[in-house]
């Protein structure tokens, strides 16, 4: 008889939150592939340290790249989900177009979406961070402390909330720093 592994932590402890950066144009293939190499090494890390749970805003740029990653990376670890968390639904409707087809391509893949609110307000996407570091015991961080307003926000209400920070390195060569090391 097979005996099948069960992870014993619970759903919070197994749960990491991607905090992606925005970015608007379309990246380059390099820029893409580096990208996708740095997020599936914290990623598989995450996962042999008892992740399996991602949670996803799906803004525009390195979430819905982030969200890719993840449903490849699902080939190689098929018990790991991801959730695609939307601060409100009409998230990407005025987004240029090839990154809403590649925004509901991730959604359609995605093993759970889930919507904050229905309509857009002006707090929403910071109603989404605090909702999304509170579930969660992990970042995995594609912004940086530098980022601006934004990537600081978001960086504070995770560790507010006592999560674990794991950066994506930006750029090749770049190491995961500790959260620590940062702060």
């Amino acid at each position: 008889m097979r005996r099948q592994w069960q992870n014993k932590r619970s759903a919070k402890q197994r749960t990491c939150v991607i905090m992606g950066k925005r970015v608007s144009a379309a990246l380059s293939a390099a820029e893409e592939r580096l990208f996708f190499e740095a997020f599936a090494l914290a990623v598989r890390r995450s996962v042999f340290q008892g992740y399996d749970t991602f949670l996803c805003g799906m803004s525009l740029g390195e979430d819905i790249l982030a969200a890719e990653a993840l449903l490849w990376l699902k080939k190689e670890f098929p018990h790991i989900q991801l959730v695609c968390c939307l601060p409100y639904e009409a998230q990407a409707d005025h987004w240029p177009e090839h990154w809403r087809e590649r925004y509901f391509q991730a959604l359609a893949l995605a093993d759970d979406v889930q919507c904050l609110q229905v309509r857009y307000s002006a707090d929403a996407a910071w109603k989404l961070a605090h909702a999304l570091t509170a579930a969660a015991s992990r970042v995995l961080a594609c912004v940086e402390p530098s980022a601006g307003k934004r990537g600081a926000y978001l960086l504070q209400a995770a560790a507010a909330s006592g999560c674990d920070i794991l950066f994506v390195p930006r750029e090749e060569g770049d190491m995961l720093p500790d959260m620590a090391a940062v702060l």
